[in-house]
């Protein structure tokens, strides 16, 4: 069953000064999506997002797109104000977005190209991207941008399945003295669209159905009687219509010519004969053919002068009264298709498709990856030495030592012939019967020795490497369960953790992430983030200022007043009484008693802080956007700027001693400070992407994460830092640790990495 989802995206508030405040976007929201939202209307699953973060909105942007299916039909609607920068890209500003240099903060605005890039990947063949933007050419007076004077949206958002409906192509601000001048007139476009759903007026051929196509040409023609000079545009294919609602007012139709002579021919046979055409048509869609016909059987049968006609024209009546209402529900779009291949049966075939070789590799591969590596240097010695001792002649005993091998496994000597000059040293290949046999990588439970082996009929070949395998670590996944984003991770002990994220959701594991089993938190707003005192008492805290509490690891958690409609980011304690939680608009909350009560301090700014950290019950740090870092030397009594020396949103922040810190940001950023922030120094950006948390267990060794799942190691205090492979090219949106040797990861789609 398809189904009809929205997401409404509008922003009217700006942090940066050289955006102008809007008062259009939040009401647009509104109104849109009480009609879209209207079962006898739109009949739209919606959600709405008014005045969020770049970061947020991104992630509700590919969470609405994923999981979908063909057939279902996707709006993404957005109002505000559209940023076309000197490069010619398209950006679409939030709360936070940032202009340094008549240039858009990537990291801090929603870019077409990533909007384009997730859309394209739905499995979704009916998408509609509304745009309702004011365009910005983000030049200085007297430079162009390429692409000259108009945006160009449908070179941005061209994509098969998908139409782009925009309130205007034109760049209708520039900037003067580095601000943005001009006044809005994107609501107009809205307006009207609202105007021809809630009226009916949009129902230009009076079906009783809103197809895309004319709920166009309605816009556009009143948009154009209001602003001459705003012309709305239209890009894009699909197959067969789009309908995107019901016209709630349908008007009667007008009735083919040739049938309203029928009806009034003066032979009561032609008029009986009229009667089978009406009811023909009682079984289509269209609402106002279906009314038209409903009002001629009406006057028929009371006052037509023959018997005949008017009995015709009462039973038809009765038999449309016994049935449910024609053209009740909304037609199928033309050219929509159904689903040929359940999940199973398509996983199926294509792993059938798959050469047999690279198959056997996909689960060997995986195999390797699931043992556990590192083992103890007495174990390692104890394989080297045997190692050393042993020819291939040997290899049926060995074989018989694995612990996850039986004897019916060990090779037969004279299975497997091995030339003389190959039996010594690793890496080793035979030719028996001149077939080339390849060899794989195994760990010996026991000792901890490296094998290569093959299975070659029934039998299998063993060959010992004479070096044992230097201990090694990597990043390896654990199933989450969910394909949900996680925003955070906590661990007290390397058994014992919690995620938080979408919708909600938290996880917790007793096993080190072997297993996570969801916890109800009693809520479907976004947690941003988690933190726990003890191993029984923790806090979550996210969007609309929610906060909960567990005191039974989350066995059960309840919700705490937080005295704020503000979204929160994130939360820190420093004792089990004493935390605080920051978010957008400078918002600090403080308790005294565990949450308790939460009461607001005064931050001395309005930017959005992302990230809070304590290394004393009284010294603390905050960042966020515009490269804001506050500290605090009396538990949040006050908060004084500190120089940050850059102007990348800070996203993560922390202390490993009450001197030694680091905060990371966008384009990937790593600030390090050895005096409590008095002075903070960048330290080498090991990626260009942007990262979003950072840990130290240790002063040395600590780790940043971000998107496209980069990680970064350092083992000298951030001095240098090295990439280090995490399998996934998901967003990492938190690190956390319970010690130095259990590291943990999370991000999106369900993510979890260890380390």
């Amino acid at each position: 069953m398809s189904e009809k989802v929205a997401l409404i995206v509008a922003t009217s508030e700006y942090e940066d000064a050289a955006l102008r405040q809007l008062v259009a976007p939040a009401q647009d929201a509104e109104s849109l999506a009480r009609v879209l939202g209207d079962p006898a209307i739109g009949g739209f699953h919606v959600r709405k997002l008014v005045n969020e973060l770049s970061y947020m909105v991104n992630l509700e942007i590919e969470a609405f797109c994923d999981n979908r299916k063909r057939d279902d039909l996707l709006l993404l609607y957005f109002s505000g104000h559209g940023i076309k920068d000197v490069d010619g890209q398209i950006y679409f500003a939030t709360v936070d977005t940032q202009l340094v240099n008549q240039n858009v903060r990537r990291a801090t605005a929603v870019g077409a190209h990533f909007i384009n890039q997730v859309m394209s990947r739905s499995r979704s063949r009916r998408q509609i991207l509304l745009l309702d933007c004011c365009y910005s050419g983000a030049f200085m007076e007297g430079m162009l941008t390429k692409g000259g004077k108009r945006v160009g949206v449908g070179e941005h958002f061209e994509g098969q399945g998908r139409v782009v409906l925009t309130a205007s192509d034109a760049l209708q601000y520039s900037f003067e003295g580095g601000r943005v001048q001009g006044e809005s007139a994107c609501s107009v476009f809205t307006h009207m669209l609202v105007r021809g759903l809630e009226t009916g007026e949009a129902d230009l051929d009076r079906d009783g159905m809103y197809s895309l196509d004319e709920v166009y040409d309605y816009v556009y023609a009143r948009v154009s009687d209001e602003q001459s000079e705003q012309k709305p545009m239209k890009m894009g294919y699909v197959e067969g219509k789009i309908f995107i609602g019901s016209n709630p007012r349908p008007q009667p139709a007008t009735l083919a010519p040739e049938l309203l002579e029928s009806l009034e021919d003066r032979r009561p046979w032609v008029r009986r004969g009229s009667v089978h055409e009406l009811e023909k048509l009682l079984a289509t869609h269209n609402k106002g053919l279906v009314l038209a016909v409903q009002d001629a059987l009406t006057t028929l049968a009371k006052k037509d002068d023959s018997l005949n006609v008017r009995t015709a024209a009462e039973e038809c009546l009765a038999r449309l009264a016994e049935t449910p209402a024609a053209g009740s529900e909304e037609p199928a779009d033309e050219g929509a298709r159904e689903e040929t291949w359940p999940a199973a049966e398509e996983h199926a075939r294509r792993e059938g498709e798959r050469p047999e070789a690279e198959r056997l590799a996909t689960k060997e591969q995986e195999s390797f990856e699931k043992e556990r590596v590192g083992r103890e240097s007495a174990e390692g010695d104890k394989a080297e030495a045997l190692a050393e001792r042993v020819r291939l002649e040997e290899a049926p005993k060995l074989a018989s030592q694995r612990s996850d091998t039986t004897s019916s496994d060990a090779p037969k000597q004279n299975d497997l012939e091995v030339p003389e000059k190959e039996r010594s040293g690793g890496g080793i290949s035979a030719e028996p019967g001149r077939h080339l046999i390849s060899f794989r990588t195994t760990r010996y439970r026991d000792w901890g020795a490296v094998a290569l082996q093959k299975v070659i009929g029934r039998h299998r070949a063993l060959v010992v490497s004479t070096r044992a395998p230097k201990p090694t670590r990597r990043w390896q996944e654990q199933s989450s369960g969910i394909g949900t984003y996680l925003l955070s991770v906590a661990f007290v002990t390397p058994q014992s953790g919690w995620a938080v994220g979408f919708k909600g959701t938290i996880l917790h594991t007793e096993d080190g992430g072997g297993s996570w089993k969801m916890q109800s938190g009693g809520t479907g707003e976004v947690l941003f983030s988690v933190v726990f005192a003890t191993p029984q008492s923790g806090w979550a805290i996210g969007a609309d200022g929610t906060i909960l509490h567990t005191e039974d690891g989350g066995s059960t958690w309840k919700p705490q007043v937080s005295g704020t409609g503000a979204h929160l980011g994130s939360v820190a304690f420093a004792t089990l009484q004493s935390g605080w939680a920051v978010g957008v608009h400078g918002t600090v909350l403080h308790t005294e008693d565990g949450g308790g009560t939460w009461k607001t301090q005064t931050s001395g700014t309005r930017t959005c802080l992302r990230s809070v950290a304590f290394a004393t019950p009284q010294s603390g740090w905050a960042v966020g956007s515009g490269g804001t870092i506050l500290h605090t030397e009396d538990s949040g009594g006050s908060w004084q700027k500190q120089s940050s020396g850059c102007s990348d949103y800070l996203h993560c922040v922390f202390f490993a001693t009450p001197q030694s810190g680091w905060a990371v940001g966008a384009g990937g950023t790593i600030l390090h400070t050895e005096d409590g922030g008095m002075s903070w120094q960048m330290q080498g950006r090991g990626t260009n992407a942007c990262l979003r948390s950072i840990a130290f267990p240790t002063p040395q060794s600590g780790w940043a994460v971000g998107d496209q799942g980069i990680i970064l190691h350092t083992a000298d205090g951030g001095s240098t830092w090295k990439t280090q492979t995490g399998s996934t090219s998901a967003n990492l949106n938190s690190i956390g640790f319970a010690t130095p040797q259990s590291v943990w990861a999370v991000g999106d789609q369900g993510i979890i990495l260890r380390w």
